[in-house]
């Protein structure tokens, strides 16, 4: 089996704040793996969300300072 680890993604909503550019470089990886015959385990490695890089779900967004549990699963919903 082999181990593939992604470190520091720092994935954000894809709004101007965000600054992952690799989406299809990582959907494409995500997408080979899965289809291998070969048995494969992927790791996020720490920082693989960025939720200051996430606006709210309010209307008009909003992009809080601090970041508590309930904040960071509202940003989920994106």
């Amino acid at each position: 089996m082999r181990v593939i680890v992604l470190c520091d993604v720092e994935l954000g909503g894809g709004t101007i704040t965000d600054d992952f550019i690799s989406d299809n470089a990582l959907s494409g990886l995500i997408l080979k793996l899965a289809k291998s015959d070969e048995k494969t385990e992927l790791v996020f490695n720490g920082d693989t969300f960025d939720f200051l890089k996430c606006p709210s779900r309010l209307n008009p967004p909003e992009y809080p300072i601090k970041i508590t549990p309930k904040v960071s699963l509202e940003k989920l919903k994106l």
